[in-house]
């Protein structure tokens, strides 16, 4: 969300009038190859609204380091394994 080139592109309406992220969830869940889908964002105050808009399309959502990019993916990896 907090791109300086284009602020808040995500949430970007692009095709239908759904935001960018709608468009890539409901397409990468379309696939065979993928257990589950997972958002990872950071902690940032800006990532609420995409946070919560994922969430209530009922998609997993993990908040981590801004500026650890690695270890923001990680660590959502870490906690989806060891959810029951």
């Amino acid at each position: 969300m907090g791109s300086t080139r284009l602020p808040n592109k995500v949430m970007r309406s692009i095709v239908g009038g759904l935001p960018m992220i709608e468009v890539l969830l409901s397409r990468l869940s379309k696939s065979k190859e993928i257990d589950q889908i997972v958002l990872a964002t950071s902690l940032d105050l800006r990532n609420k609204v995409l946070v919560d808009h994922v969430s209530q399309l009922g998609y997993d959502v993990f908040q981590g380091s801004e500026d650890d990019v690695l270890d923001r993916y990680y660590q959502a990896a870490v906690q989806k394994i060891q959810m029951p």
